[in-house]
């Protein structure tokens, strides 16, 4: 009786613990579709990435190396020089989880065109833009975001 009590539980844990299991039964985040699951199934809070800010508006035109860790930005700098940027010129700039955002804001624009490109392996976005209809002068902007390095979870 007891043997058959030990494997029942056995049987049970073998065919619950893979439903209950948190790598979606082993399925590469490759697989999944939304880009923000995606993305969030790396689990990555520290990583650098690359970014450029395309608008007429001041500050910074080049691409930054962004450095964000525990999910917050913590350094901005000039990708092509190393200078690091003074802080009071980083509001534009977006981390991943703040570009999800931006797409989801754009989202209730109805009076403009839209444009997001996410990376296909990782989810996150590499392009967001928005124009506006009619065109307005100079109220258009758009960010290139590529991923450059992360830290395992």
């Amino acid at each position: 009786m007891k043997r058959n009590t030990y494997r029942t539980l056995f049987t049970l844990a073998v065919l619950i613990l893979p439903v209950l299991s948190c790598n979606d039964m082993g399925n590469p985040p490759e697989s999944i579709n939304d880009p923000v699951e995606r993305w969030q199934s790396y689990n990555f809070h520290d990583y650098s990435i690359a970014q450029q800010r395309h608008c007429f508006c001041p500050g910074t035109s080049g691409w930054v190396l962004i450095t964000v860790r525990h999910d917050a930005i913590v350094a901005i700098s000039d990708l092509a020089t190393g200078s690091p940027l003074p802080q009071e010129l980083w509001a534009p700039y977006r981390s991943v989880e703040d570009l999800f955002l931006l797409v989801t804001e754009l989202e209730s624009f109805d009076q403009a065109t839209r444009r997001v490109e996410y990376d296909p392996k990782f989810g996150l976005p590499t392009k967001v833009g928005v124009e506006y209809d009619p065109p307005l002068l100079d109220a258009g902007y758009s960010y290139e975001t590529y991923l450059i390095q992360t830290s395992a979870p």
